[in-house]
């Protein structure tokens, strides 16, 4: 049966039986240990949260590491192929150049073939005339010395234009070379452009589907701590992953 007393105002107080009282301290136990327990989830959330920033920090100096690396490889793979193509540059000057002298020889040839014909009709023609004095002879000696000679031009000027030919062969076949070097560089170039574009994207992948798991413990969480709230707590990290898959510089 309950009974009452009288507080100091003068208003009487319900008393509670021994039985009630043990029950009400339970009650007031019971809450004390909820009460913990909230606090240690609360912790608990701040500990994975503070984590999922630390993830993201270190994955953006991560990120920020492949780019500078990827980007020296391609300064790189840019820097020879400037050079193979200053060489091929070079190499289409010697080209130019010796297709000049090659037609001057031409040219100078074609000059010695028909100086030739016309020494050739001069000697005939002064064969064949009846009388044939000293100055003739002497003529008729000066034009063979010199249709020897231009025949030995000749000659020499066919060597030099096979030498040429030997020389200008030599330089095209370098050429060729040259260009599958540069083709192979670029090949290389792009290779690897897209070994580290796949690298970047798996990495990201990674940090996606790590981050939707810190999501999931975070929502648990959450829900353990707010049983009645349908609200998710979003993180740091699905933010970053969002914005780095699509970000066109990676």
């Amino acid at each position: 049966m309950n009974r009452s007393k009288v507080n100091k105002s003068g208003s009487i107080l319900p008393m509670f039986s021994s039985d009630m009282n043990i029950s009400f301290k339970r009650d007031i136990e019971s809450s004390s240990d909820f009460s913990s327990f909230t606090v240690d989830k609360e912790r608990e959330a701040e500990v994975l949260h503070m984590k999922i920033d630390i993830d993201a920090k270190n994955h953006e100096r991560e990120k920020e590491s492949i780019h500078r690396e990827k980007d020296g490889q391609i300064e790189k793979l840019k820097s020879e192929n400037d050079d193979l193509k200053e060489e091929m540059g070079s190499i289409t000057d010697k080209i130019k150049q010796l297709d000049l002298a090659n037609s001057r020889k031409d040219k100078e040839i074609e000059d010695g073939k028909l100086r030739e014909k016309e020494l050739k009709k001069d000697i005939q023609r002064l064969e064949k005339e009846s009388i044939v004095q000293k100055v003739q002879k002497k003529e008729i000696k000066r034009l063979k010395d010199e249709l020897m000679q231009v025949r030995l031009d000749l000659q020499q000027m066919k060597l030099e234009k096979d030498e040429l030919q030997v020389l200008l062969k030599t330089h095209i076949e370098e050429q060729k070379t040259r260009d599958n070097e540069l083709m192979e560089s670029l090949k290389m170039q792009q290779r690897e452009e897209l070994k580290d574009l796949r690298k970047g994207l798996g990495k990201e992948l990674k940090e996606l589907r790590k981050g939707l798991v810190n999501e999931v413990v975070a929502g648990v969480t959450a829900a353990v701590i707010n049983p009645g709230s349908d609200i998710t707590p979003k993180s740091k990290m699905e933010t970053v992953c969002k914005t780095t898959l699509f970000d066109p510089k990676i």
